[in-house]
């Protein structure tokens, strides 16, 4: 069993020196034909902070981060030597071993990255110690960002907000919410304009933080704000309905490496959002922001709420430890929990027993197995869904179970909870027959 909260003593007088990040594979992207409201990304807290030894929260760059599908950034913005710079705490802070300016990041990482990924969609949260009009001075260096920008006033309203595929097709591709009403507008930039709205109008957001040290853990779910509850119905755009998109942070005052992989684990985010931050808001989160997203199950954990998929528990009945979320894309999968857990992080070895299905259509399937190796010689059990379901459990893997929602089919040899080493996902009831040889 995985601890929730993972060696606090250890992580604590551990150097928060950079690690070596875990290796990401391609990154999954959301579904074009659903709604913004119906999409969850993460996003990374202090985005910029990566390059300095101490108060560090991320240790990869924003390159990467985006390369490894980070769908939100969390940047501060602080005047400098008569520049709009990327700083943490504030620029003459000595822990800003290397700090950029804000046209620097957009011309050399952001903007590149939407070119080179046309179906992406990226959101910016600007926590701002500015000016307008520096703002705007250094907008005039900014290259290609005319247009790209999410402007509300242009979209007709409706009950939900548009989908991935309508702000591809228009071009507003880069969400900008500012922390402050002061800086957010409309900016001339070369070519046209950018549109930067004030989080408060389009958001919600729980409390900041987790608490001031690791040692700390507040997990309640209550506003950031108290004039704005977590579950209210409306944004606040001229004209529009669209419910505000909810953002939930997930981190503490003073993070460390090591010690988020606990706050990223897989059961203390399904804990969170399940059992405290749903209740609260009445939806799921948006944006979900970490610290050191590489560390824990926040990337799969986003994949799988947006395109359905698989929760593996340790326990019976979908209890104990989550053991890892496997996104469901209707596309063939089949990996080995004994190959370094490619191309999923966090399925250990030898640990499922039960399974949480999540927003799955009909026809999906999978199977796993006690073998490493896919063989029918040892325990294996499927899994058809029958009609297309928002949430179903499996009380075990050693069980039949044939009901209107799903057909579970166990073919048993000397148990198979505990023991899940492989997994087979497809689609159709053809890909469950056995093949020859097997």
């Amino acid at each position: 069993m995985r601890p929730r909260i993972l060696y606090p003593l250890v992580a604590a007088l551990s150097l928060s020196l950079p690690l070596l990040a875990q290796a990401q594979k391609a990154a999954l992207p959301v579904p074009l034909d659903k709604p913004l409201n119906q999409l969850t990304w993460t996003a990374t807290h202090n985005a910029f902070a990566y390059s300095t030894p101490i108060a560090r929260n991320q240790d990869n760059d924003i390159r990467t981060q985006l390369n490894d599908g980070v769908g939100a950034l969390m940047l501060d913005l602080w005047e400098h030597e008569g520049r709009v710079y990327l700083c943490h705490t504030a620029c003459t802070s000595l822990i800003n071993t290397r700090i950029r300016t804000l046209a620097e990041v957009l011309n050399a990482d952001i903007l590149p990255h939407l070119r080179n990924h046309p179906n992406t969609i990226l959101t910016l949260f600007l926590e701002d110690y500015v000016s307008p009009d520096k703002v705007q001075a250094e907008l005039n260096a900014v290259s290609g960002l005319a247009g790209m920008t999410f402007d509300p006033s242009q979209w007709p309203d409706s009950r939900e907000w548009p989908t991935v595929a309508q702000l591809v097709d228009k071009g507003q591709r880069l969400l900008i919410f500012t922390g402050s009403p002061s800086i957010a507008g409309d900016y001339n930039v070369p070519g046209g304009k950018a549109t930067f709205m004030f989080g408060q109008d389009g958001t919600v957001e729980n409390y900041w933080s987790l608490g001031d040290t690791i040692f700390q853990h507040d997990w309640s779910c209550r506003s950031r704000w108290d004039y704005i509850p977590l579950d209210a119905k409306h944004v606040d755009f001229r004209g529009k309905s669209w419910p505000p998109l909810f953002v939930m942070n997930q981190f503490h005052g003073l993070s460390q490496t090591l010690h988020a992989r606990s706050d990223n684990n897989l059961s203390n985010l399904w804990m969170r959002v399940e059992d405290q931050c749903r209740a609260a808001s009445g939806k799921t989160p948006n944006f979900i922001a970490v610290d050191f997203y590489h560390q824990g199950d926040a990337l799969e954990y986003a994949a799988t709420l947006n395109h359905g998929g698989i929760v593996l528990w340790e326990g019976k009945n979908a209890t104990e430890d989550a053991v890892c979320a496997i996104p469901y894309t209707g596309d063939p999968l089949r990996f080995s929990f004994k190959d370094s857990n490619a191309p999923i992080k966090g399925c250990e070895n030898d640990e499922a027993s039960s399974a949480t299905l999540l927003n799955l259509k009909a026809g999906s399937t999978f199977t796993v197995f006690d073998s490493p190796n896919e063989s029918r010689q040892d325990d294996w059990t499927t899994v058809l869904v029958k009609r297309d379901i928002v949430r179903v459990d499996i009380g075990s893997f050693e069980q039949n179970v044939d009901n209107a929602d799903i057909r579970v089919t166990h073919h048993r040899y000397n148990g198979l909870d505990s023991k899940v080493s492989f997994i087979s996902l497809a689609t159709g009831e053809a890909a469950l027959a056995v093949p020859p040889g097997k």
